[in-house]
């Protein structure tokens, strides 16, 4: 069983529209979600190969940090473990393309 450390306030915050640079792979693992607010999960399946994102205004573990999320994170379909996994600062959607800035969590 994993233990969870403490619940801690993120020491900082990145906004999706800021213009702040962005933390290292290492760093942004240690954060909880919470230090990303209105981000996106972009979760990529490595059983089915399967995207789907999850938004963290909608997560029960905004406080929990990131690397003990990936660690238990499976595909709600077909339980597979998340093989790549970014954070979004937007959703692209169709045609319209707006810049969007992304924290690769874990690459494969």
């Amino acid at each position: 069983m994993i233990s969870i450390p403490p619940e801690r306030p993120p020491g900082r915050v990145w906004q999706p529209d800021g213009t702040d640079p962005l933390p290292s792979r290492a760093e942004a693992l240690a954060l909880p979600l919470k230090a990303f607010p209105r981000w996106f999960l972009s979760v990529r399946c490595e059983r089915c190969g399967e995207t789907w994102v999850i938004n963290e205004a909608l997560t029960p573990w905004q406080n929990v940090p990131l690397v003990y999320v990936l660690r238990r994170l499976r595909h709600p379909a077909c339980g597979g473990e998340a093989a790549g996994v970014e954070l979004h600062n937007r959703v692209e959607r169709g045609h319209i393309r707006h810049p969007v800035l992304r924290i690769v969590l874990r690459s494969g």
